[in-house]
């Protein structure tokens, strides 16, 4: 019973670590990679079973049942090869020769497997059961060999490509490379020692090991899903540039950050994009839209080095500092030149003006926007009287 108790107890570990890959009905289909790791999961959990009423029909001594049960024991064994070899190919997300040659030569070792239990009812090549004891043939140490010699080269590419690589894939083979390398060991171990339950506490190692690393690819997934929603939700859809949400986190940002005395010097500059209702009567709202990232992009293009927002139908906002507002005198004034070309070029027009943080003065941030809104209101009468003469 004591062989037993480790499938038994593997079991129960491999159930609680990866319930997740275990589950009958996912929240969620799988994709080919979580296909074939749930698969491989699932042949190690026949194993364990396997392996535990192995421990439990060699106490019998009762010839039949434990041949049997060896026969499943090796079968099984080969599944888990081959499973873990298919979930391997897919895992290393490089359709190279190698994972060709690593997914196909598990099929042939789990074929090998079975070509040889076939045999072995016939004349015992590979063990045999006498008088309620199991006895391993030469076979049997030719094949766990081969399934050592199989997982160890696998260990030294992926530790290799490990130490060369520094993309994502780096993490990847780490894993194959550890876990290759612990079925070495502890296939080593069982066919030395035939009645100790090694290859069930290598399997439940590598299964944790690679729990651990499957975890924390899951991790960056959902990270960078949470990061491309949250991205999306700070972006105006038109223009690309950053929404009114966005917006008032930045206001609340800038605000902490004057409450804390840690900013002193910015500029707000307000935009107001001109003639946009006379557009969107005349030429119809898809040419409004054009009008709109016209102006967006000529906003950014000029204020390159500052978040810009849209925080209205045709206004925008960007937030100056460092180089930006070092120079944003120039800036502006370039702008505003920028824009009376294009008044006369019949191009977009946009009203400009800004303002800067007094520390002295300035209680919150609306108060520098006040005075910047109303210097952009006043930069377009003055375009409209350009417009006039």
């Amino acid at each position: 019973m004591y062989y037993s108790s480790i499938g038994i107890l593997a079991i129960f570990v491999h159930l609680i670590i990866n319930r997740e890959f275990l589950r009958i009905k996912p929240e969620k289909p799988y994709n080919d990679e979580e296909k074939r790791y749930a698969g491989f999961l699932w042949c190690v959990m026949v194993y364990f079973l396997v392996d535990a009423i192995w421990g439990c029909m060699y106490e019998t001594h009762v010839n039949f049942l434990i041949y049997i049960s060896t026969m499943l024991f090796f079968f099984v064994m080969a599944g888990t090869v081959w499973t873990w070899s298919k979930f391997l190919a897919s895992y290393l997300k490089k359709d190279n020769i190698f994972s060709r040659i690593v997914d196909w030569s598990g099929l042939i070792l789990f074929i090998l497997q079975v070509i040889v239990l076939i045999i072995n009812i016939f004349k015992p090549i590979m063990f045999t059961v006498s008088k309620g004891v199991y006895y391993p043939a030469k076979i049997r140490y030719i094949v766990l060999c081969t399934q050592a010699v199989f997982y160890a080269l696998i260990s030294v590419y992926a530790i290799v490509v490990a130490v060369r690589t520094k993309d994502n894939s780096k993490s990847h083979h780490r894993a194959v490379g550890a876990s290759a390398l612990i079925m070495t060991l502890f296939i080593t171990l069982q066919a030395l020692f035939p009645l100790m339950p090694f290859y069930a506490i290598g399997c439940l190692l590598t299964s944790c090991m690679l729990h651990s690393f499957i975890y924390n690819d899951k991790i960056v997934e959902i990270s960078h899903e949470v990061g491309v929603v949250q991205s999306a939700a700070y972006r105006d859809p038109l223009t690309g540039v950053k929404n009114k949400l966005a917006y008032l986190e930045a206001v609340k940002n800038i605000e902490k950050r004057m409450a804390e005395k840690k900013l002193a010097k910015y500029s707000v500059a307000v935009f107001d994009v001109n003639n946009l209702k006379f557009v969107n009567d005349n030429y119809g709202h898809d040419a409004g839209d054009e009008y709109i990232k016209s102006a967006s992009n000529m906003i950014c293009q000029r204020f390159k080095h500052s978040p810009v927002y849209r925080i209205g139908g045709d206004e925008f906002v960007a937030i100056l500092e460092e180089d930006d507002f070092r120079y944003r005198k120039l800036l502006v004034e370039t702008f505003d030149r920028e824009v009376e070309e294009n008044l006369m070029d019949g191009k977009v027009v946009i009203s400009c003006g800004y303002d800067d943080f007094d520390i002295d003065k300035d209680l919150c941030y609306d108060d520098v926007f006040k005075r910047a809104d109303k210097k952009m209101y006043d930069r377009k009468m003055e375009l409209k009287e350009i417009v006039i003469h």
